[in-house]
């Protein structure tokens, strides 16, 4: 049995056993508690924190009748290990969608002349070096629209959701 040595270690037995009851005890409305995504990934994981200040843990899930995602992950795995391990499990593949769509967009109106040159590089022309006007305007846009897309993705689709249904959600 585990001593457990402060009250961040006390908190982290109680969850684990409490998780550990769930499992054991499938369809037990009173330890089968979820929380939302969204939730989750707020300000960059801060629930993750060993030292989070949270008035009361229980207030952010609900009781649950299934998953729609189980993320097991050991309670002394670091706060930013976590925080990338559910971007990259939950928001990945949508992020790199939307920035491949803001480079090809930005490509695009480059191409046409909407967007002007953006960088210099030093290029050979005709023998000589000189600094050439290049466009760096698809990776700039690309990168920064993955980037948000990433961070944001989760509060993206909880909006979304409650726009369906008649639970009440907040972007910001």
């Amino acid at each position: 049995m585990a001593l457990a040595r402060s009250v961040s270690d006390m908190r982290v037995l109680e969850r684990t056993n409490t998780a550990l009851h769930s499992l054991r005890h499938p369809g037990s409305r009173m330890h089968q508690c979820g929380v939302s995504v969204a939730t989750v990934m707020d300000f960059g994981g801060r629930h993750f924190s060993p030292n989070s200040v949270e008035k009361d843990h229980d207030a952010l899930s609900f009781p649950t009748d299934k998953y729609d995602y189980f993320i097991s992950h050991s309670w002394r795995t670091s706060r930013m290990a976590k925080y990338a391990a559910l971007l990259y499990y939950t928001s990945l593949v949508p992020a790199v969608c939307a920035g491949l769509a803001a480079g090809i967009l930005a490509f695009a109106l480059t191409v046409h002349g909407i967007l002007p040159p953006f960088g210099l590089i030093e290029g050979d022309v005709f023998g000589t070096r000189e600094p050439m006007p290049v466009s760096s305007w698809c990776v700039v846009m690309g990168g920064c629209t993955c980037f948000a897309t990433l961070v944001t993705w989760a509060r993206l689709f909880d909006l979304a959701d409650s726009t369906r249904s008649t639970k009440v959600s907040y972007f910001f």
